[in-house]
């Protein structure tokens, strides 16, 4: 305990001085997520003079939570994070007011408005959709935001400032998708993650949200009707009949595992026992544990009737959540039938849950690096906030605290054997929609795509629009929102099943798309392109869809697996993400290819001087590289 007449502050006094400290105790912030970094962002502001704090999170505690959420006890399992986070921070500084919301940061209640009493706003966020959201809000307030993220041994924490610095959305879209050939998931896996985005996709077409294009495929009516058997009717569709007709269909040469499918019979039930003698004798945490064949057709069984259950009392469609029990055993059993049918080497539940999550393991250490960068930063742009105020804001003094904190894995060399590399914020990009042009063009075709799509995948999908009203000719074509009239419903309902040319929506037009809960108002052109598919579209900057084939088939853009032709599997992030670093593999794809360029020049510069007068010769220079988002 602290002595009364202690002040807790004199060592930040010392470093920050005393105007600045009392100014931070002063004015309040913004905390977005309660999960492993929001836990130690957290603590870190309070033991550091932020005494006025809010913190939003609609999560509650799950016991996987407790490695690494420090704030969080065995005994606070299933309570609010964000409430229990601030009951843990205050007893570090009692004198904090901190003021907990269980919700989501998008609802209407954390509008522009809640926005607007905040000096700064940090995120600590697990998914690009809320930060997209947080983004558009902080620039229609003019208000500081800092997004920190990790995965893995990675993170990065970034400093946005309207009208300073890039927005969070001005490098385009940063959904990244992984996308498997539709033959490949449907009669050909050759690894897990195929058997386990099927099965993903199994609990889809029994459980979830139906497309209205292909509601079910064939044999599945008359099951989903069924009530006692539902279960063993599954079984013996998916994993027998289904597979004893694809075993009939293909050569033995073709199958990537070199042996056709085996329909699991009694007989090859018997046979797989046979092979596994010592299931019995089995040790180690229960999750890491491979099941048995006999073991994983038991709990496929009752996790089958146990969702049915549900279903059948829920008004909305089931969606899959790692978390889920009945979800995670359905995933988890059907993935390993599976790999026995296509003779793939079974996973453990706790790989299979990693895999159906899409999930980086959490590295608590990373975590408290990044919160503690965190807060380095908001001390930096608290500073420019106070230094600034009452005048016009500093340009320079803005730009120089405004920077990218990145987290390497290991020691990267030229940079003084440090692991935590600086890298300064770009500048506004004039071609995003979100922050400079306000306009966008978006190419579909007009025939083919219904005013439906348009809004979903386009507008609140692609662009992340909460509730779009799109005008046309100063012509309302559609609106959303809970105070419309019945009449206004009805009109709207049918008009969205109309295809965009019927809707007056042809090339060339000019869109005026409003969202007032997130203060937008945007001009979309709309480009008709005749050559693509229905489901298909792009957005300027983005790469034009190819033309789909059996093995490259472009996903639906709400990310929902609608039929057995778009199989996507969404790369989001896990508890604390980093959408700044997952793009990796794109970035060294880019670094590659600028090396290349450099050698290519180098080797021009070379092949026009003589030895004599070649410095490159006796000296060879390092490329450098610096670990960016994308």
């Amino acid at each position: 305990m602290s002595h009364p007449h202690v002040d807790r502050y004199a060592s930040l006094k010392l470093v920050y001085g005393n105007d600045l400290i009392e100014f931070v105790r002063e004015n309040k912030v913004l905390v977005v997520g309660a999960g492993g970094i929001g836990c130690e962002l957290l603590k870190n502001l309070v033991l550091s003079g932020f005494e006025n704090i809010e913190i939003i999170d609609l999560d509650t505690i799950d016991i996987s939570n407790l490695n690494r959420q420090f704030l969080f006890r065995q005994r606070h399992v299933g309570e609010s994070k964000a409430k229990i986070a601030k009951e843990t921070a205050l007893t570090f500084n009692p004198k904090c007011n901190i003021v907990a919301h269980h919700g989501n940061i998008k609802q209407s209640a954390y509008g522009l408005d809640f926005f607007k009493q905040f000096k700064l706003v940090i995120n600590a966020l697990d998914n690009v959709d809320a930060r997209r959201h947080v983004n558009r809000l902080c620039l229609a307030a003019n208000i500081p935001m800092l997004d920190g993220g990790t995965a893995g041994y990675l993170g990065q924490v970034k400093s946005y400032q309207k009208g300073f610095t890039e927005c969070y959305e001005c490098k385009g879209n940063r959904n990244t998708e992984k996308t498997y050939a539709v033959c490949t998931i449907r009669s050909n896996p050759s690894k897990m993650i195929h058997c386990v985005v099927w099965a993903k996709l199994l609990f889809d077409r029994l459980f979830g949200k139906i497309s209205d294009s292909n509601e079910i495929s064939t044999g599945f009516e008359e099951i989903l009707k069924a009530t006692e058997d539902f279960p063993q009717r599954v079984f013996d569709k998916v994993f027998v009949h289904d597979i004893r007709e694809l075993s009939q269909m293909k050569n033995k040469e073709v199958w990537n595992t070199g042996k056709p499918p085996e329909p699991l019979t009694d007989e090859y039930l018997k046979i797989l026992r046979q092979n596994n003698p010592n299931a019995e004798k089995r040790a180690g945490v229960k999750d890491q544990i491979i099941w048995t064949p006999d073991e994983c057709v038991q709990i496929l069984l009752k996790s089958l009737s146990s969702l049915k259950q549900r279903r059948e009392q829920s008004s909305e469609p089931l969606s899959f959540d790692k978390d889920d029990e009945d979800a995670l055993n359905l995933v988890t059993s059907a993935s390993n039938l599976r790999a026995f049918n296509f003779h793939i080497p079974p996973s453990s539940r706790f790989d299979i849950k990693s895999m159906a999550g899409n999930i980086v393991p959490a590295i608590a250490t990373t975590n408290a690096i990044i919160a503690g960068l965190l807060v380095c930063e908001a001390f930096k742009v608290m500073k420019s906030i106070h230094m600034n105020q009452g005048k016009e804001s500093s340009v320079n003094h803005v730009t120089e605290c405004l920077q990218t904190d990145c987290l390497a894995k290991t020691v990267v060399k030229g940079r003084k054997n440090t692991i935590i590399l600086p890298v300064s914020m770009g500048p506004p990009n004039k071609k995003c929609f979100v922050c400079s042009s306000n306009s966008v063009t978006v190419f579909v075709n007009c025939d083919k795509m219904s005013l439906e799509r348009f809004v979903q995948d386009v507008l609140q999908n692609k662009l992340a629009l909460k509730e779009p009203s799109v005008l046309s000719n100063d012509d309302l074509i559609y609106e959303c929102g809970e105070e419309l009239e019945q009449d206004q419903i009805e009109l709207i309902q049918k008009r969205q099943k109309e295809m965009l040319k019927d809707t007056g929506i042809v090339d060339g037009s000019e869109l005026i798309v409003e969202d007032f809960s997130q203060d937008i108002s945007w001009k979309v052109i709309v480009k008709h392109m005749p050559d693509i598919e229905v489901e298909e579209f792009y957005v300027e900057g983005d790469e034009p869809p190819k033309a789909a084939t059996q093995e490259n088939h472009i996903p639906s853009s709400s990310g929902v697996v609608n039929n057995l032709d778009n199989v996507v599997m969404n790369i989001d992030d896990g508890d604390d993400g980093c959408v700044c670093v997952t793009d990796q593999q794109e970035e060294r794809k880019r670094l590659d290819e600028r090396r290349n360029e450099l050698k290519r020049k180098r080797a021009e510069v070379e092949n026009n001087l003589s030895e004599d007068t070649n410095p490159l010769k006796e000296k060879k220079q390092e490329d450098e590289v610096i670990l960016l988002d994308d």
